[in-house]
C-alpha cells in the first residue's frame, strides 16, 4: 500500500494520481543540472486534493506565503521506502470550494537556484596577482634599401650620412608616430623616425649595421643617431667610433640605444661627426638590419583580484534561499587543483590599482568561462559542483536497463555546427600591437552544409593583454591615475592567466598567451566531432590556429527515444548514463529528458539519450 504525505501528514490520495507523470530535463546551459521531479497529471494538468485535511493545509500555506510557500509531498509503502519526493508547485495553485489543484517541482533549494544564479552582487577582492607588464607597441624594423653610398665633390662634404634604411613591413604601424624610408642619404631630409603625436615619445634603437667603408682622406667618424629639433637644432650622438682610411675595410658595429624625441622632433641614424671628405663610398652588406621601438620602462604593478574559484564561492554564498540552508557548499577540482586555479578574476579600476569590487552574477561568470572552457554544472544534493563537461560526467552515475520495448533513432542535430564563434567579444586597444593581440576572436565554419546552426562561444569576459596592459598603465598617468578620477570602463571584468601569482605566466611573455580562439574551439572539440573539417573564416586580431578536432566524442551522433518497463523506485535515480542493449549491440548515452507514468500494462519511462 502507498501512502500520501503532505509535509509529514498523511492525506488520501489526490485525484489524478493515477494519472501522474513524473518528468525531469537536463538544463540546456548548465548540462550537468536535472530537474528530477516535475509531476503532473497526464491528461489533466494538475493532481486534484479532496481531502479537508489536505485541502486546508495547502489553502492555508498559499493564503500566507503565495507562490513562495514551501510543502513537501511524499509517496512512501508500508516498509518506509520513499517512491516519489517532491514538492508542491504553488505557482499552479488552483482553488475551488472542498478542493486545491496543483502540481509537483524539485525542492526550493533547486527550483529557486536558477532565478538566483542570475542575480549580480559587488565581491570585493579578497588577493592580489603581479602584473610585471608586455610591450603595447612593437618594432618597426628596417633594412637596407640600396646596398651602395657614394659621394663624389669638387669641394669638402661631411663624411656624416643616414644610413640608407627602408621599412620592412608597411602593413603595421609598430610605434606612434611616423616611420618613414630614407631616398637620399645626403638630404637634409633623411630621418627614418618623425614624432607627430604632440608630446614626447621614447625609443630604443638596436640594430647590426655591416658595410665596407673607404673616404677620400683618413678620417674618424662614428655611427649613432641625430635629433633635429622643430626649430631645426641638430644634436648627434656616436655610439661606435671606427677609422676610415683610403681603402676598402670592413665595418661591424651593434647599435643599441635609448633617446628620447620631442614633439615635432625627428630622428636619423646612421654615420656621424663633423669630419670632411671629398669623397666617400660604404657597400652595406645584406645583414644589415635596425629597428624601433618603446622600451617597456614602467614598474610592475601589484593589481586586486580573486581566484576564479574563490570568486564563484563568494557569490554562490550570497544565493542561500531564504529560511532555507545557511549556504550551499561549492566543489570545483578543476579550479582548486586543475588548469583552472591560475585564472584570476579583476576589473578596470582594480588594474589601475584602484580597490572596486567586482560585479558579476553566478551566472554571467559561468557563461563568460564556459566558452574558453566548456564547463558544467550539477547540484547534488546540497552541493553545487563546477567542472569542464567531460570531467563531470566522468563522475556521473550510471544505470543499466534490463529491457526496453521500443527504440527509434533520429539525428542529434544539436552539435552539428555549421559555423563556430569562439574567442572575445570585447579585445581591441588603442595601442599599436593591437592587431596582433591573440586574445581577439574568430568564426569558423565546419563540414556541415546543408543545415544552419551556428554556435556562439564569444566570451563577455576580456582577456586582451593589450587592454589590460592599457589600463594597467593608467595608474602612472596623473589625468587617470587616482580614486577620484573615474573611467567608463571601470566596472569591465578581466580574466587573467597567472603563474605562482604572477601574470604574464612567463618571463617575456604576453598576457593570456593560452586564452585565445584557438583554446576555446579545442575546449569544445569532444562535442564537435561530427562536424568535420574546419575553415577560418574570419578573424579579429591575431590569425588564430585551426585546432584538430580530434578528441573522444562525449556524445554521439544520434537521439535514442527509448520505452522500457521501469518501477517508480529506478525512475528516481536516473541521472547521467544510460546503458540498454538493442539486439546484438549494446549502447551508451547520456540522459537528456525523461519521462515516467503508469500505464495500463504497468509503469512505463520514455527517454530521450544522447547517444
Amino acid at each position: 500500500m502507498i501512502r500520501v504525505l503532505l509535509d509529514g501528514q498523511v492525506v488520501d490520495a489526490p485525484m489524478g494520481i493515477d494519472r501522474l507523470t513524473l518528468k525531469k530535463v537536463r538544463h540546456p546551459l548548465y548540462w550537468g543540472l536535472l530537474y528530477r521531479r516535475i509531476g503532473y497529471a497526464q491528461g489533466m494538468g494538475e493532481v486534484q486534493f479532496t481531502d479537508p485535511a489536505a485541502v486546508r493545509l495547502l489553502h492555508d500555506r498559499f493564503e500566507r506565503y503565495g507562490v513562495q510557500a514551501e510543502t513537501s509531498y511524499r509517496m512512501v509503502t508500508d516498509s518506509g521506502r520513499v517512491l516519489y519526493d517532491a514538492y508542491v508547485d504553488y505557482s499552479t495553485y488552483r482553488y475551488r470550494a472542498g478542493s486545491v489543484s496543483v502540481n509537483f517541482r524539485d525542492e526550493p533549494v533547486k527550483t529557486g537556484l536558477e532565478t538566483r544564479l542570475t542575480a549580480s552582487y559587488a565581491i570585493t577582492p579578497t588577493g592580489s596577482i603581479r602584473l610585471t607588464g608586455q610591450p603595447i607597441s612593437g618594432t618597426a624594423q628596417f633594412v637596407i634599401g640600396r646596398s651602395e653610398v657614394n659621394l663624389s665633390a669638387q669641394s669638402w662634404q661631411p663624411f656624416a650620412h643616414a644610413f640608407p634604411l627602408q621599412r620592412k613591413s608597411d602593413r603595421q604601424q609598430a610605434v606612434p608616430g611616423m616611420l618613414q624610408n630614407v631616398l637620399n642619404p645626403f638630404a637634409g631630409d633623411s630621418a627614418i623616425y618623425r614624432n607627430d603625436t604632440g608630446q614626447s615619445v621614447r625609443l630604443r634603437i638596436t640594430g647590426f649595421i655591416r658595410c665596407s667603408v673607404r673616404a677620400s682622406h683618413n678620417i674618424t667618424a662614428g655611427m649613432g643617431y641625430t635629433l633635429t629639433l622643430q626649430n631645426g637644432y641638430q644634436t648627434s650622438q656616436a655610439l661606435t667610433t671606427h677609422s676610415i682610411t683610403t681603402s676598402y675595410s670592413e665595418v661591424s658595429a651593434a647599435l643599441d640605444a635609448t633617446v628620447d624625441v620631442p614633439a615635432g622632433a625627428s630622428l636619423t641614424v646612421g654615420w656621424v661627426g663633423t669630419e670632411q671628405v671629398t669623397s666617400l663610398s660604404v657597400l652595406y652588406q645584406p645583414q644589415t638590419e635596425l629597428a624601433l621601438s618603446e622600451p617597456l620602462t614602467y614598474p610592475a604593478s601589484d593589481c586586486p583580484a580573486m581566484p576564479v574559484y574563490d570568486l564563484f564561492a563568494a557569490l554562490l554564498s550570497r544565493l542561500a534561499p531564504p529560511g532555507g540552508p545557511a549556504e550551499m557548499s561549492f566543489r570545483s577540482d578543476y579550479f582548486t587543483k586543475g588548469r583552472g586555479k591560475t585564472l584570476y578574476i579583476t576589473n578596470a579600476a582594480c588594474l589601475r590599482g584602484v580597490l572596486r569590487p567586482l560585479t558579476a552574477s553566478f551566472n554571467s561568470l559561468f557563461t563568460g568561462l564556459n566558452g574558453m572552457l566548456n564547463l558544467g554544472l550539477s547540484l547534488e544534493g546540497n552541493t553545487l559542483r563546477l567542472e569542464p563537461k567531460a570531467d563531470l560526467l566522468a563522475d556521473g552515475r550510471i544505470t543499466m536497463l534490463d529491457e526496453i520495448t521500443e527504440v527509434e533513432y533520429s539525428v542529434n542535430t544539436d552539435w552539428l555546427a555549421s559555423q563556430v564563434k569562439t574567442g572575445f567579444k570585447t579585445w581591441r586597444g588603442e595601442s599599436l600591437l593591437s592587431a596582433t593581440e591573440t586574445a581577439g576572436n574568430a568564426t569558423f565554419s565546419t563540414g556541415i552544409t546543408t543545415l544552419r546552426n551556428e554556435l556562439d562561444l564569444q566570451s563577455e569576459l576580456i582577456a586582451s593583454g593589450t587592454l589590460i596592459e592599457e589600463n594597467r598603465l593608467k595608474q602612472f598617468d596623473p589625468k587617470t591615475a587616482g580614486e577620484q578620477k573615474a573611467d567608463a570602463a571601470d566596472d569591465a571584468l578581466f580574466v587573467i592567466d597567472t603563474r605562482d601569482g604572477y601574470a604574464p605566466a612567463f618571463i617575456g611573455g604576453r598576457y593570456n598567451e593560452k586564452l585565445t580562439p584557438a583554446s576555446g574551439l579545442a575546449a569544445w572539440a569532444n562535442l564537435l566531432t561530427g562536424c568535420g573539417e574546419l575553415k577560418l573564416e574570419t578573424y579579429e586580431g591575431a590569425a588564430p590556429t585551426i585546432p584538430r578536432l580530434g578528441a573522444d566524442p562525449l556524445i554521439g551522433k544520434y537521439k535514442a527515444l527509448v520505452r522500457a518497463p521501469m518501477p517508480m523506485e529506478r525512475y528516481e535515480p536516473l541521472s547521467d548514463w544510460i546503458v540498454f542493449r538493442d539486439g546484438d549491440r549494446l549502447v551508451r548515452g547520456l540522459l537528456l529528458e525523461a519521462e515516467w507514468w503508469q500505464g495500463a500494462s504497468g509503469d512505463i519511462a520514455k527517454l530521450l539519450i544522447a547517444c
